[in-house]
């Protein structure tokens, strides 16, 4: 195992050796974008089969982009940390063990996609995660400094299972299956035709639920549900409503088999 640490002296090629020091990056190596380096990376991206990285590594400071629409690096790599302040489109090529983005801004562009992630936490950047992305264990989705506004994700539809979700903070779009959810905080909004299985929300958080997908168990510790920003046929197993919390429901459109209503007992 070696650090190879990206200069850019040459030109964008991922696979340039005078592009880093050290040498090109092999299997087991950590690789390191440091703020120094100015040069975005845009060629040679493919490393799909080739490489299985220990870590890759972009410092806080790096201005320069990883990739592109359509040109992802496509990498293994065993931990990934995101810190830059230009995009980042990263496509794993094997399971991916931990992928943490702290990006520069809000509004710092982030692309996931690629194989079965098992562990993805958010604090900061604008961040999509792909189709093309399998299943992933565990998405943590917080705050650096601004609660609410730091972090923005989306994740795709035909993205894989989210078996458990937990949100502190900023906003999130999720088109895909999610077995778990722990809302204690930000937005989280539900869309297409899958559901959250078991949803465990707390005080601050706002869950907008646009899904037809059925949840069935839904547990109201604080914070608002809202069904009623679409117009379709929604349906709750089970509703636990207690005190401090609210739920929003058109009672034509919306149906609860069992609702145990804790908050006027007083």
């Amino acid at each position: 195992m070696a650090t190879k640490i990206w200069t850019g002296s040459v030109d964008g090629n991922f696979q340039t050796a005078g592009n880093w020091n050290g040498g090109v990056p092999v299997s087991n190596d950590d690789a390191i974008v440091p703020s120094v380096a100015t040069r975005s990376m845009d060629a040679g991206m493919d490393q799909s089969g080739a490489v299985d990285l220990d870590s890759l590594v972009v410092h806080r400071g790096y201005a320069g982009n990883i990739g592109s629409s359509g040109n992802p690096l496509k990498i293994a790599a065993d931990k990934v940390l995101f810190m830059g302040a230009g995009e980042f489109w990263f496509e794993n090529d094997i399971t991916t063990d931990d992928v943490r983005i702290i990006a520069a801004t809000p509004q710092t562009v982030v692309n996931l996609g690629g194989d079965t992630i098992t562990s993805i936490a958010i604090l900061r950047g604008k961040v999509t995660i792909d189709g093309t992305t399998g299943a992933i264990a565990d998405l943590n989705v917080g705050y650096f400094t601004d609660r609410l506004n730091d972090s923005r994700v989306t994740i795709a539809a035909s993205a894989g299972t989210l078996t458990s979700l937990f949100q502190d903070g900023g906003k999130l779009w999720a088109g895909n299956t999610i077995t778990t959810a722990h809302a204690h905080a930000g937005e989280l909004t539900k869309q297409g035709t899958t559901s959250i299985v078991t949803l465990e929300q707390h005080m601050g958080a706002n869950v907008i639920y646009n899904s037809s997908g059925t949840i069935t168990l839904a547990r109201l510790r604080g914070g608002t549900l809202d069904l009623t920003q679409t117009g379709d046929v929604k349906a709750i197993t089970t509703l636990w409503l207690f005190p401090d919390s609210t739920f929003k429901e058109i009672q034509e459109l919306h149906t609860v088999t069992t609702r145990i209503d804790l908050r006027n007992l007083a």
